[in-house]
């Protein structure tokens, strides 16, 4: 897997995140309390100096009612000419991503969250 690709990628997590929480008029401290997330703690996953986990990504998912795929990558399920920006490097690298951070879940919802994303990543590649 590109370790740089991945990094650059989660980086973009907590400013998409910030993005998100301005836009709906939420504070951050709100959000790190709503989410029991130590302030401090939140301000370095906001920032990208901390990697967000997988159960903090589906967290914020499901707070900001938006899309896993949204947050991890910058995606919109329904924006297939932006998926179709993506190159085949990158979707095998969030491929990677998402089986990796698999691995760690056990709550079966989760597990199905993360399925729902991998099958939009492979639909983008069937679409190139």
């Amino acid at each position: 897997m590109n370790k740089k690709l991945v990094a650059e990628m989660m980086r973009g997590i907590g400013p998409r995140i910030r993005s998100l929480l301005k836009e709906n008029g939420i504070d951050v401290k709100d959000a790190s309390e709503d989410l029991s997330i130590d302030l401090s703690h939140y301000y370095r996953l906001l920032r990208g100096d901390r990697p967000m986990t997988v159960d903090n990504i589906i967290a914020h998912s499901e707070y900001l009612n938006v899309s896993v795929l949204y947050l991890m990558f910058g995606l919109e399920i329904d924006d297939i000419k932006r998926c179709k920006e993506v190159s085949p490097g990158e979707i095998n690298v969030m491929i990677d991503m998402v089986l990796e951070a698999s691995k760690n879940l056990d709550d079966a919802s989760k597990k199905e969250k993360i399925l729902k994303i991998l099958n939009v990543l492979i639909v983008l590649i069937k679409t190139m």
